[in-house]
């Protein structure tokens, strides 16, 4: 699910550099009633880190259980289920990143090696570049 971010000035008359931020409203963000989550991108969370209408508390790397809250009208607040970061498909473990440019997700390999020997590395583990969310409130 994709969420639009409609900005809105406490002063609107002032020119676009100048207007102070009062709130945003997200637009499209699925129907939570069918489907109660969705994912942030790296990108979305840095974007609104930098704008000031996100507040958590390590809202540009949250982890499993953190809040992340949006200063919307009313406050819309949700809970990191995934973080970002290598995942064990077999036991669910989260994995070491190991992101160097010599062997990226050996560190992953190593496990299901150890670990699952018998499993598929093709599919054993996987890596998210995104935070997967769920609405509270």
């Amino acid at each position: 699910m994709g969420f639009t971010v409609r900005k809105k000035a406490k002063d609107p008359t002032k020119p676009v550099g100048e207007r102070e931020l009062s709130h945003v409203v997200l637009e499209r963000a699925g129907d939570y009633e069918r489907i109660p989550v969705s994912a942030f991108s790296p990108g979305f969370l840095d974007k609104a880190v930098e704008e000031g209408w996100i507040k958590a508390k390590n809202a540009r790397d949250p982890q499993v259980g953190d809040i992340i809250e949006f200063k919307t009208h009313p406050p819309a607040k949700y809970r990191v289920t995934a973080a970002r970061g290598r995942y064990c498909n077999v036991c669910d473990a989260k994995l070491e990143d190991d992101d160097s440019a010599e062997k990226p997700g050996a560190l992953a390999r190593d496990h299901v090696a150890a670990e699952h020997p018998d499993a598929d590395m093709a599919t054993a583990y996987e890596c998210n570049n995104f935070v997967e969310v769920e609405k509270v409130s």
